[in-house]
């Protein structure tokens, strides 16, 4: 279970986590310009999304119709910078909500529990007043996120400059620490660090007590590099900080050893979730509404985890086509493409061989094809490390719209097996992880 301070009795209120059905938030900004609190609300309700969903819980979130905030107020991209899904736009015919998350009360005769946001307090030298317009003294949204998890989310925070700058220093140091960490044998989450977090963001959304766990663990000699970034890399589901961007642009301590300066990057993707219309030959399959779906989600993930791809290689089939021009428009890039035949039915070894003729100007590739091609590249070039929780996954399933991120030693025409690290793997269930 998952219990939340009802902001009503303050009392403890326990929000399911094993259910059918779906878990509807309501969120109330209460301004029709987004402001830093309203700002607040949308990331105490993105941080609960994200908690509920690991434990497989649906989760809708919508705007509350009842007051003058609404959906045009939002700028995906200015959410999307924050780390924070667009919600929906709510309507008075929408189910009664399980949680309603705003800095006032919720009308009289709304159901479910009241999650309350403390106010933010800003000064004129670390924000504008309009949420919308980034901080003159913070280049990253993401500095500001870290900033308002910092403290209990029913208390009101101060939002100096001060603040911001502590806090874009904290970011900018994990991430730095991460890459490095990122290079070493992977390790599993220690126990007592994984039962914590646990404890935490059932207890009423802590996140300062992750934060402090981060802090810990970044700090302990006992922990080895591999364990920290497994441990970072989990908590970072939740937390939402990209604290793995750095990967592949940070010299590791080790200069001249296996993975060097600026490993390159390899991102593995299998197409989105195709139909099977009867009569239709399976190179022509069209993306089901599914997959039509997932694959622009994709195109955001990547875009987030600044995972933008220099050059890509795609199967020539209809429904890894779709799956490349639905998520593209999504990188706010243009990257070089080529329709390779070979991507299409490769086993293993073919597909290095594509691999093998990226041009050496190209950082990231990413790679879309098929079932089992996808997943057997992927394993065969891992380094096979059996703690790792990422290959641990890769292995057992690659489903549709599932990406492997692999950071491998240059150049591209000496890749051998074995020699590299799968930095990430994500499926479309884990949305935001």
């Amino acid at each position: 279970m998952l219990y939340v301070t009802d902001g009503h009795t303050r009392r403890r209120t326990d929000l399911p986590t094993r259910r059918r059905g779906i878990l509807v938030l309501r969120i109330h900004l209460g301004q029709a310009v987004l402001d830093a609190t309203g700002m607040r609300a949308l990331l105490v309700a993105d941080v609960l999304r994200r908690a509920l969903e690991v434990h497989g819980v649906q989760v809708m979130a919508t705007l509350a119709p009842d007051g003058p905030a609404h959906q045009d107020a939002l700028s995906r991209p200015v959410l999307d910078g924050f780390g924070i899904d667009t919600p929906g736009a709510g309507t008075d015919t929408d189910p009664p909500a399980d949680a309603h998350i705003g800095a006032a009360p919720p009308p009289a005769a709304s159901t479910g529990v009241w999650i309350r946001v403390g106010r933010v307090r800003q000064t004129t030298d670390a924000v504008a007043r309009d949420a919308t317009d980034a901080p003159a003294d913070c280049a990253d949204p993401l500095a500001v996120r870290l900033a308002l998890l910092a403290g209990p989310h029913a208390q009101p925070v101060d939002l100096t400059g001060s603040v911001l700058a502590t806090a874009t220093h904290a970011l900018e140091g994990w991430r730095r620490q991460v890459a490095r960490w990122a290079c070493a044998p992977s390790r599993p989450v220690p126990a007592d660090i994984a039962q914590a977090a646990e404890a935490a963001i059932a207890r009423d959304l802590a996140t300062p007590a992750l934060l402090e766990l981060l802090r810990h663990v970044a700090a302990a000699d006992t922990f080895p590099d591999g364990a920290k970034f497994e441990t970072f890399a989990l908590l970072d589901r939740i937390l939402a900080l990209e604290l793995t961007r750095e990967i592949g642009y940070v010299q590791t301590p080790h200069g001249g050893g296996p993975m060097g300066t600026e490993p390159l990057r390899l991102i593995v993707l299998r197409h989105a979730k195709s139909a099977w219309p009867e009569g239709v030959a399976d190179h022509d399959r069209p993306l089901a509404p599914r997959g039509r779906g997932d694959a622009p989600a994709v195109g955001r993930r990547l875009h987030k985890a600044g995972w933008v791809p220099d050059t890509v290689v795609c199967s020539p089939t209809r429904r890894t086509r779709e799956t490349w021009e639905l998520l593209a428009p999504e990188l706010d890039a243009v990257p070089a493409v080529t329709y390779d035949s070979r991507a299409y039915g490769a086993g293993t070894s073919e597909l290095i061989a594509v691999v093998r003729e990226t041009p050496a100007r190209c950082r990231t590739l990413l790679l879309i094809g098929h079932s089992p091609g996808v997943q057997d590249l992927t394993l065969a070039l891992t380094q096979d490390t059996a703690a790792d929780e990422a290959l641990t996954r890769a292995r057992d399933k690659f489903p549709t719209a599932a990406i492997a991120v692999l950071a491998l030693p240059g150049p591209w025409q000496q890749l051998a097996p074995g020699s590299g690290l799968l930095i990430a793997f994500a499926t479309p269930r884990d949305r935001g992880d």
